[in-house]
């Protein structure tokens, strides 16, 4: 659902993507929907991925719970950064490192996915460095 939406809006024939918290096959998933893209993913480990998985990352970025790690990602270079299910296990306030994850974004989109303190899930997509966390 979340690549349906981006994929209509994105106008970039080769987007740069940035995933934290790409685990779970997310890889080779976002390669099927963006199959030009360049996809980087930052995790604390890379877990549950494949060998497909590690080969279809054009870059790995590893990051800690403690927020470290990001300052080697590169910032306004990517066109959609993602983060699904991953800011319920950063370490709080997660409000920092979801900041720093918005400079990596140029112009492009975050989509944020996680639950809420009821533990019904929602889902944000916001453009840029318009977004603000509670």
């Amino acid at each position: 659902m979340k690549f349906q939406f981006v994929r209509r809006r994105l106008s970039v024939a080769a987007p740069r993507i940035l995933d934290i918290g790409c685990g779970n096959h997310s890889p080779t998933t976002t390669k099927r929907w963006f199959p030009g893209c360049h996809y980087s993913g930052a995790d604390i480990q890379q877990y549950n991925n494949s060998e497909a998985d590690l080969a279809a990352m054009d870059a790995f970025y590893p990051v800690g719970l403690d927020g470290s790690g990001y300052e080697a990602i590169p910032d306004n270079s990517f066109d959609f950064v993602i983060l699904n299910h991953v800011i319920e296990h950063m370490a709080p306030p997660p409000r920092a490192d979801c900041e720093r994850t918005l400079l990596k974004a140029q112009t492009g989109r975050v989509h944020l996915d996680c639950v809420s303190l009821s533990q019904e899930p929602f889902v944000t997509v916001v453009n840029g460095r318009n977004a603000a966390f509670l």
